[in-house]
């Protein structure tokens, strides 16, 4: 019966390891080992040692705890404190979605110029993929940047358009309505129409503009 949590622990641990550094860091695998570590050291300390070794714990616990509250209590902390895991070692398994969810949390409180470094970051690590561009182009409509947006969209448009799965037509249709907002803007009206159709027909997104 004891082997059985063990048997469960190194399939966890193997699972985990194989998917990312975050994952395995935030699952505290550690746990289990942990308290089967406590009897073995405590066995070899008298009890003046343990009340001291008590008491140690009990004035750094409240600072650790304090420290990932902090860190757990803001989206953008939390991939921040990721990141720090990976910088040394960015060959890690699924480093560059660390970065593009630091992306896109920077632009949902409007901090464009740091988003794209981060964003840039994940397509370096984790090659060209259709959200990321997606995002870019967000990021350079929140700075005003037409024609960066229109290049970024478009690039998520070409890649996304090789696939047919849920995910790339939804991708297809967030760069199209992202390039018609900034065609829109350009006075690019013709091209700005047809990417709203694009975007409404696939995901009825844009539906209500009316373009003159």
């Amino acid at each position: 019966m004891m082997l059985f949590p063990w048997l469960m622990f190194l399939t966890e641990f193997s699972t985990v390891r194989a998917q990312e550094a975050f994952v395995l860091y935030r699952s505290y695998l550690w746990m289990p080992g942990l308290v089967f570590l406590i009897p073995l050291v405590a066995k070899r300390l008298s009890n003046r040692s343990m009340k001291w070794v008590g008491l140690a714990l009990l004035v750094a616990l409240p600072f650790a705890s304090v420290d990932r509250l902090m860190v757990m209590s803001n989206s953008i902390y939390l991939w921040e404190d990721a990141k720090k895991l990976v910088e040394d070692d960015l060959a890690l398994p699924g480093s560059y979605r660390i970065y593009y969810n630091l992306g896109v949390e920077l632009l949902r409180v409007k901090r464009p110029n740091e988003a794209i470094v981060e964003l840039n970051k994940s397509i370096l690590l984790g090659g060209d993929f259709a959200e990321a561009y997606n995002n870019l182009g967000v990021a350079h409509l929140q700075k005003s940047e037409w024609l960066n947006a229109l290049e970024d969209f478009t690039k998520a448009i070409n890649i996304a358009s090789s696939g047919s799965d849920e995910v790339s037509v939804d991708n297809v249709a967030k760069g199209a309505y992202g390039r018609a907002r900034a065609y829109q803007v350009l006075g690019r009206l013709i091209e700005s129409s047809a990417d709203y159709k694009l975007s409404c027909k696939l995901r009825l997104v844009g539906c209500e503009v009316k373009l003159e």
